[in-house]
């Protein structure tokens, strides 16, 4: 799934919240109930985690399974980092 519709994200000039191994993740500038999880190296077109993510959610929801426990996959989208895959932010109340 890929959310092309809407304009490209920028966040090459935002801090991110958190760095894995493989990508970043970025606050939603639009939307903190959101992140934008990119790939470390934009020039990657294909960033293999977020696309285990969202295959993995995409099996759970087919699955009919209880979902409110975990982060929603909303799909791609684009952004000044490459492509994001777009799912609900979830903190603590810290």
């Amino acid at each position: 799934m890929f959310l092309s519709d809407k304009p490209k994200i920028h966040l090459s000039d935002k801090s991110p919240l958190s760095k894995g191994m493989e990508r970043k993740c970025y606050v939603h500038p639009n939307d903190p109930g959101l992140v934008v999880k990119v790939p470390l190296q934009p020039e990657v077109e294909k960033c293999q985690a977020n696309e285990d993510e969202l295959k993995g959610y995409q099996l759970l929801k087919g699955d009919k399974l209880r979902l409110d426990f975990i982060s929603h996959c909303y799909g791609f989208i684009s952004t000044d980092l490459g492509k994001g895959l777009l799912c609900d932010c979830i903190r603590d109340e810290n």
